[in-house]
């Protein structure tokens, strides 16, 4: 800034006696001005902050009358992660406006949230328009610190959405350059420091496989560390879920629509309303702890638990006293809890029960505290194969509480509980082998039990719960955009839905602005983090995507490889590939013996597979029996022969397959073609063998040649400089030079042979009707005789 001038015109005005007057007036003047220009802007800030903090006003009670109208509290640590996306009532969403446009960081975050999920109801098709706008919002909010905010940009950017949209909108202001994974990572780092536990998640993942950060195990056991502590910390409280239902898009679209699981649930509900025990004990615990399709509800599930009980069901007593022990649905009741308990243990030894008397023992809620006691009983419980109760004996190790503190145990028992699916067994596990305790120091088994425990929180089930209720809804815009983020979260199951659905053009046109290019490439990339969590699906999609060419390049060669990883881990179809490409020679060499041990194994490792394999084999065997019999030619005539070679040649070139794809190809074909592009040639023509289509690719300079060499080879120059200038020899059909004469008369023949054929099958057919019938008539004759001796 310049410095301002003195005011020194009052000065010249006046005699040089009253300079001095004339300047303190002039100062004192600035001064004023200066104070009422000061008071002006402090007038305008607190006017601006007064209506910055009364939309702020105006958007948090709106939060809170919809918080009261859902009966619970949004926003807080504890909210469930599908509170973020549930859509806005207008009037909230027109506060939420007023908010974000005033510059409040959540009302922005919350508004681009609304647009980037299609929550205003854009529906099925959605619009790019409203992802732009998303992004729009999550970059003011993020300039202001929001680490959500800061997340959801972090994983737009690593999708490539981002990229897609700055495609489709070349060279509007503001479009993303390339510098899209750096500016992920660099959203992302800023959010997982502030705490947000989707981007921790997210670069706990990238530092495991080595995926835009570097290959760190330590790093990412960093990462993955406060998010397993927090879902440990809400599944150790009373009435938590049972865990994450994975469901995969794939396999629902093969068996149909969840049809059929909905509608055992409403048998089961229906057994259980007209008085089954094992019914009605069934849907209890479905409601207790949720699932398939239903909601958690603890009063109906005491219902259909004292129900159950009632009719002496020792199952339903166990659950029914936890339930009263914990308070779920009902008071808290120590003393009926240990009554139900006690009652189950008479009638049937139940393990449950066993494990909550323990509890109580152990706890000394009822009862008086006796760690000796609820020793004993674990122990019963977990030879009954009880998973809380090889945990409580695990922890009762660790903790030295009635016996003496060991690791060991402590490991041997949380194994055993982790095996059965305990999350905390499989946290304390991590624990013990991160620090060496009871078991080998290993931060690869540690940072794997980590991430398996931070994937079975709820933010994990209520996004894969709404991203699949919002496909099943026909939402795909939405479905695929809580699909990719749960992706980037490193969730195969997240990974493969949102591949599956890139690839059915589901929902894809928004998000990607249009380009099906990208699309495909991002779904390439899912495939193959699924496929480092070994997806042996991943796996096999990714070889299909090399051999059809989709999002990459296409090459039978790099589909071979990739299939051939696949079958090394027994996947069927990735078996049957390989005896598909060894029996014709595209991508590996051409080798029926191998052709048939790939079908071997496909049909040896899946049921599905016999039919197919089964042709396969059939074809494979009169294929190696016409050739061992009859040479090369397998009982053809030469000319049949090679326009059979010829036509299974031109189509795999058509198919848009590169020249070193091709294996033991007819020999004659190289000469078939009169252009000078090599690659066209090799297309069009292939050649036995890959040696000579190599060298003839890579084929070294020509020798050096003398002075008087290259005098002599001045007029060859010439002319081909001329021969240059013709006009271009159209190249020549696969079909030239083919014997016609000869594939006709084969071909008439063969179809005489078949007329042939079908006549004397017909006649065969004929005559042993014929047989059949005078023995038929024979045998009526004898009955007959028979019959008239008896009378």
């Amino acid at each position: 800034r310049q410095p301002r001038a003195r005011p020194r015109a009052a000065a010249c005005l006046l005699p040089r006696a009253g300079a001095a007057l004339a300047v303190l007036l002039a100062f004192a003047l600035h001064g004023f001005g200066c104070t009422l220009g000061r008071a002006a802007a402090d007038a305008a800030v607190g006017e601006a902050q007064e209506g910055d903090t009364s939309a702020e006003r105006a958007y948090a009670e709106a939060l809170r009358e919809r918080a009261s109208a859902a009966g619970g509290e949004l926003g807080g640590e504890g909210a469930r992660s599908t509170d973020a996306l549930a859509p806005f009532s207008p009037p909230l969403r027109l506060a939420v406006a007023r908010a974000a446009e005033a510059g409040v960081a959540a009302a922005q975050r919350d508004l681009a949230r609304q647009l980037h999920y299609q929550l205003g109801g854009g529906g099925a098709e959605g619009g790019a328009g409203d992802i732009r706008e998303a992004v729009r919002y999550y970059e003011l909010a993020a300039a202001q610190g929001d680490p959500a905010a800061q997340a959801e940009l972090g994983f737009m950017q690593a999708s490539g959405a981002l990229g897609g949209l700055a495609d489709a909108a070349a060279g509007e202001e503001g479009a993303y350059d390339g510098d899209a994974d750096a500016r992920s990572a660099l959203n992302l780092y800023f959010a997982a420091s502030a705490g947000d536990h989707e981007a921790q998640m997210a670069l706990g993942f990238r530092h495991s496989v080595g995926w835009g950060a570097p290959r760190q195990c330590h790093a990412a056991v960093l990462y993955y560390q406060p998010v397993a502590e927090r879902v440990v910390e809400a599944g150790s409280k009373p009435g938590a879920p049972a865990g994450v239902e994975k469901i995969r898009l794939e396999k629902e679209a093969e068996k149909g629509a969840s049809g059929s699981q909905k509608d055992m649930v409403q048998y089961y509900v229906y057994t259980a309303d007209m008085g089954n025990a094992m019914a009605q004990t069934a849907i209890g615990q479905l409601l207790n702890f949720g699932g398939h399709g239903v909601e958690r509800d603890h009063a109906k599930a005491l219902q259909y638990l004292t129900r159950a009980a009632a009719q002496g069901d020792a199952d339903a007593a166990a659950h029914l006293g936890h339930m009263y022990a914990n308070g779920l649905g009902t008071a808290q009741d120590n003393a009926t809890a240990i009554r139900l308990f006690k009652e189950a243990i008479e009638a049937s030894e139940h393990h449950v029960a066993l494990h909550g008397l323990g509890y109580m023992h152990l706890g000394g809620y009822g009862v008086d505290k006796d760690p000796a006691a609820a020793l004993k009983l674990f122990s019963r419980a977990a030879e009954r194969g009880s998973a809380d109760a090889h945990f409580y004996l695990g922890a009762m190790h660790t903790a030295a509480l009635g016996v003496r503190k060991d690791f060991s145990k402590a490991f041997y028992h949380f194994s055993l509980a982790a095996h059965q699916g305990h999350t905390v067994a499989i946290y304390n596990l991590a624990v013990l082998h991160s620090a060496g305790l009871g078991a080998p120091m290993s931060c690869k088994t540690a940072l794997s039990l980590l991430k398996t425990v931070a994937e079975r929180g709820e933010v994990v089930a209520g996004l894969l719960a709404e991203a699949h209720r919002r496909y099943a809804v026909g939402d795909h815009t939405a479905a695929l955009a809580v699909y990719l983020k749960m992706a980037l979260m490193g969730f195969e199951v997240a990974q493969s839905n949102a591949a599956f659905m890139i690839e059915r053009s589901e929902g894809d046109g928004a998000l990607f602005g249009g380009n099906r290019t990208r699309a495909l490439e991002v779904a390439l990339q899912m495939y193959w983090l699924a496929a480092e969590q070994g997806s042996d699906e991943s796996l096999l999609k990714v070889g299909d995507a090399h051999y059809y060419g989709r999002g990459a390049r296409k090459s039978a060669r790099d589909a071979a490889a990739v299939y051939r990883a696949a079958a090394s881990q027994r996947q069927p179809r990735a078996m049957f590939n390989m005896g598909l490409m060894h029996e014709h020679g595209l991508g590996v060499p051409r080798d029926a013996h191998l052709a048939k041990r790939f079908y071997d194994r496909a049909r040896s490792t899946s049921s599905e597979a016999a039919v197919p394999t089964l042709l396969a084999l059939g074809k494979v065997a009169a294929g190696r029996w016409l050739e061992a019999r009859c040479g090369p030619t397998m009982c053809m005539p030469t000319a049949l022969r090679e326009l059979v070679d010829r036509a299974w040649a031109w189509a795999l070139a058509t198919d848009g397959f590169a020249p070193e794809d091709f294996f033991d190809g007819p020999e004659s074909l190289n000469a078939h073609s009169a252009s000078g592009d090599e690659r066209a040639e090799a297309a069009a023509s292939v050649g036995r063998g890959a040696s000579g289509r190599a060298g003839a690719r890579n084929a070294p300079p020509p020798p050096a040649q003398d002075a008087g060499a290259r005098e002599s080879s001045s007029g060859q120059h010439g002319k081909d400089e001329a021969a240059q200038s013709k006009p271009a020899v159209p190249k020549r059909s696969p079909w030239a030079d083919a014997d016609w004469e000869s594939a006709l008369f084969t071909l008439v023949a063969l179809a005489l042979g078949a007329v042939l054929m079908r006549r004397n099958a017909l006649r065969a057919r004929a005559e042993a009707a014929r047989r059949a019938l005078a023995l038929d008539d024979a045998r009526t004759t004898r009955r007959a005789d028979r019959d008239v001796g008896g009378v």
